[in-house]
């Protein structure tokens, strides 16, 4: 076992990467806790069903453009 510590070898630029990581880690948690406690505050955004059907005959007319387009170009490629 003593030889073992013997052969352990921390280097004072070793100790200041581990700091560093660990200040770093530390950091990004306490900045996600208070995003987290942030969004716990802000109201429950609430979807209308007209809103909703709005957004969904949007994306199917979108769907429907998108469908002509790739036909349109896949006709191009065949030729």
């Amino acid at each position: 076992m003593s030889k073992d510590l013997e052969t352990l070898n921390i280097s004072v630029k070793s100790i200041l990467s581990f700091s560093a990581i660990l200040f770093l880690l530390i950091g990004e948690y306490i900045v996600l806790n208070k995003e987290i406690e942030e969004a716990k505050r802000l109201p429950i955004p609430t979807v209308t069903t007209e809103a909703y059907k709005y957004d969904k005959k949007y994306l199917e007319k979108e769907i429907a453009e998108l469908k002509e387009e790739v036909e349109k170009l896949s006709k191009r490629l065949k030729k």
